[in-house]
């Protein structure tokens, strides 16, 4: 496998657009908080569990207390470098 963080983050700013790009005000994210905060091992990442739960998505952690938890869906490396590549 290639790669650490810094090859991940040089395909993502190689793929990123404004397209890609979009807004979720506090509003949206209200009704997720609870499910958030509660998936979430600490509460400055809840706002990222609360935008998967929105999103309907995956979150790629680095935190082994996040890989733990089964409420949001967790991204491996290897899946998003695989993805990543198939953008670029």
């Amino acid at each position: 496998m290639r790669g650490d963080e810094s090859y991940v983050a040089e395909l993502s700013m190689g793929s990123i657009s404004a397209a890609n790009i979009e807004i979720v005000t506090a509003a949206e994210l209200n009704k997720f908080e609870k499910d958030a905060e509660m998936a979430s091992p600490t509460k400055n990442d809840a706002p990222y569990f609360a935008v998967a739960l929105y999103k309907h998505c995956k979150i790629w952690p680095n935190d082994k207390l996040i890989k733990k938890q089964d409420i949001v869906g967790v991204i491996p490396t290897s899946e998003l470098l695989a993805t990543l590549d198939n953008i670029k």
